[in-house]
């Protein structure tokens, strides 16, 4: 019984860790995401104004604007290439497709977790759980050496979304999914 409660304990334990792991990977996989967006945006918009010829047509306007627009135009041009660098240096798309293969696979780590722990308050024998759970722990470190990079904004928005909107709380979803015989069980 003893080994059941610290088995029960320690599996909570880890589907917190790598549900906080999970949820970072996926945070930062959005704000790459987001990245892609802005650059997007920003590129769509300094092509199109380079593109037009904005300082010529400044020139034609008046000559007195003619160091105005070519200090324009030069700055239009540098920051089209600054940005294209930028896109080109750090593939926000790629990272972002990194930061969620990585959070698929701790979410499915997770998944295995919390159906051990429903084994075991099912009465599955606690050994082979205990032998399963220590499978599962050596997977979890392995795809923890192999973890892409996550910012402090990534941690942070993290941390808002299961804190504060509860993000991953699912108690007032379980009577859709979960059938009534098994939603009370006891600890």
């Amino acid at each position: 019984m003893e080994t059941t409660k610290y088995l029960d304990d320690e599996l909570k334990n880890f589907i917190v860790n790598v549900g906080w792991t999970h949820k970072i990977q996926i945070c930062q996989s959005d704000i790459y995401i987001e990245y892609t967006k802005k650059l997007k945006w920003v590129k769509i918009v300094l092509t199109s104004l380079t593109s037009v010829g904005l300082g010529s047509f400044l020139l034609k306007i008046s000559s007195d604007f003619q160091n105005i627009s070519m200090i324009l135009t030069f700055a239009l041009s540098l920051s089209m290439t600054i940005v294209v660098a930028l896109d080109k240096e750090n593939d926000y798309k790629e990272l972002a497709n990194q930061n969620k293969l990585a959070a698929d696979k701790f979410l499915e780590i997770r998944e295995k977790a919390l159906e051990l722990l429903y084994e075991l308050n099912m009465g599955k024998d606690a050994d082979v759980i205990q032998q399963e759970f220590k499978e599962l722990k050596e997977v979890r470190n392995q795809e923890n050496s192999m973890l892409p990079h996550t910012s402090l904004e990534a941690v942070e928005v993290a941390s808002i979304k299961i804190k504060d909107k509860r993000d991953n709380d699912y108690s007032e979803d379980y009577e859709y999914f979960i059938p009534k015989n098994l939603r009370n069980l006891e600890d």
